[in-house]
């Protein structure tokens, strides 16, 4: 469809977009960072012991997302350090919030179930996707679908299955989009934090004070060196005069 005066309503520019001049990348790092802490604080404030959760993964064919059940409270990691529970060890930071809870697994070949895992996890809370998800637990009026596999039912009356909705699905499929990219790499948060220790101005110029110390100590010792020379050159030189004065008065006796 063309415009009045030409052009078309389908015409359309790539625009690239390019770090403005006095772009810092260490502080664009910190600030994501910052918003990642503050992130978490705010989920974490919806968690629900004995409620459920989703967390986003990455590196796991089978799965876009884990939920749990939150069996504590959240808390704020107070120092960096390795926190591990079960099999798992997770890296923490000063600041993260974190949750422990018990996985669900995807009940097998039954669309949107899931079934109690009995495994201990530890989630941190700037992957969530959703901090209060709900459930349905499987009941008689909310069973399972004619042509289930009678394994899959067997599974779930050892296990238990909870039912969750499609529109539940697409909600977190959406956050995980949202979130995509927004997690700090652990390595380039080290690197942050050693650069911000190794640029710190204050530690520059303690450093720079002392130097110039030295430089003013080693400055004194060598004026007082030549000072010392001076007078003892002033020292020799008087006594060779008194010398000479000696040796005339013995040549006129």
């Amino acid at each position: 469809m063309e415009k009045e005066g030409g052009g078309s309503y389908n015409d359309f520019r790539i625009l690239n977009l390019v770090d403005g001049e006095g772009h810092d990348e260490e502080q664009e790092m910190l600030a994501m960072v910052d918003n990642l802490k503050e992130y978490g604080k705010s989920v974490a404030s919806a968690v629900v012991v004995g409620g459920y959760g989703a967390y986003s993964v990455e590196g796991d064919d089978n799965y876009d997302y884990y939920v749990c059940r939150w069996t504590d409270e959240p808390y704020e990691v107070l120092e960096d350090g390795e926190i591990t529970v079960g099999e798992e060890t997770t890296q923490v930071y000063k600041g993260d919030w974190v949750c422990r809870g018990s996985w669900l697994e995807k009940l097998p070949r039954a669309k949107n179930w899931w079934t109690a895992e009995n495994r201990p996890c530890l989630v941190r809370m700037q992957s969530v996707l959703h901090s209060s998800l709900p459930l349905r637990e499987r009941s008689p009026t909310n069973d399972f679908s004619r042509g289930t596999p009678a394994t899959t039912i067997a599974h779930a009356n050892d296990h238990g299955a909870w039912l969750m909705s499609e529109d539940d699905h697409e909600y977190m499929m959406m956050r995980k989009r949202q979130l995509a990219g927004l997690d700090y790499p652990d390595e380039v948060f080290d690197d942050v934090e050693a650069d911000v220790l190794e640029e710190d101005p204050d530690n520059n110029d303690d450093e720079e004070m002392d130097d110039d110390m030295d430089d003013d100590i080693d400055d004194e010792e060598d004026d007082d060196d030549d000072d010392g020379s001076e007078e003892d050159d002033d020292d020799d030189d008087d006594g060779s005069e008194e010398e000479e004065e000696d040796s005339e008065e013995e040549d006129d006796i």
